[in-house]
């Protein structure tokens, strides 16, 4: 496992944050459920055992990687899961969206047939009526 040590001052002044890193550390539900999806997504990655083997966690709770090509690494691989599983939703959307097109589009040819059936019957309505009217007028 992780061995455990004490911060240093470098760890302090790592600890420290400015009011945009401690919103980005802790967002604000306020502000959207997206970041507080990712975040809790990233700490649920943090904690994967093939995970927290890349970094020491200090005795107060501070993750600790052992230089920046480590931490870049791994937030590498967060951010290429990440992609692809927002990709894997965009073509499940797209082809959703696929679905609903060809329903629209089959509705459409539908009301179109719909509609010249309607227009032929009225047609054919009126035509019955010139005669009606004829025979009626020709029986006078």
């Amino acid at each position: 496992g992780s061995r455990r040590r004490q911060p240093t001052s470098r760890d302090a002044w790592l600890a420290s944050t400015t009011d945009g890193a401690r919103a980005l550390a802790a967002p604000d539900a306020r502000e959207g459920s997206k970041e507080l999806a990712v975040a809790g997504d990233f700490s649920s990655f943090l904690a994967r055992p093939e995970i927290a083997a890349r970094y020491e966690r200090t005795d107060a709770g501070a993750i600790v990687f052992a230089d920046e090509g480590a931490l870049a690494a791994t937030v590498a691989v967060f951010a290429t899961e990440l992609t692809r599983e927002l990709g894997a939703a965009a073509r499940a959307l797209a082809r959703y969206v696929d679905d609903l097109e060809a329903e629209l589009a089959a509705a459409d040819e539908g009301a179109v047939l719909l509609r010249s059936q309607l227009v032929d019957a009225e047609r054919d309505a009126e035509a019955r009526t010139s005669v009606a009217d004829a025979e009626a007028t020709r029986a006078r």
